[in-house]
């Protein structure tokens, strides 16, 4: 399933609730970022024309490092893309001691997992 604040809808797949204090959330997930520069180049056969950043970059991606770590701690997947929908601008990835704009998600510690 998706959660209910992936960056779009996957055809045939739905959507479920996250992890909160009253219910333990699905058992598998889809997390997607949306790279929107990468992604608006795609050609129809979904293959971009040059190498890009990211693969590596959904490593590093703070949101996805704590939804990451709240499953290996806890066994819930929660939903880390709150209210910026993990939609990046682009693909360009900050070194460890550089801070994330904008990928950054302050509000996933609410009580409903987001």
């Amino acid at each position: 399933c998706t959660l209910p604040y992936s960056p779009r809808e996957i055809y045939g797949v739905e959507s479920c609730a996250p992890a909160n204090a009253n219910q333990p959330g699905p058992t598998a997930t889809i997390t997607e970022l949306m790279y929107f520069n990468e992604y608006s180049t795609l050609k129809e056969d979904n293959k971009p024309e040059v190498q890009n950043e990211i693969h590596y970059c959904v490593r590093r991606d703070h949101a996805l490092v704590r939804q990451a770590a709240t499953f290996i701690t806890s066994g819930k997947i929660v939903d880390p893309c709150g209210s910026d929908r993990c939609v990046r601008q682009s693909a360009v990835c900050l070194d460890d001691d550089d801070e994330q704009k904008d990928n950054d998600n302050d509000d996933d510690d609410d009580d409903d997992g987001r």
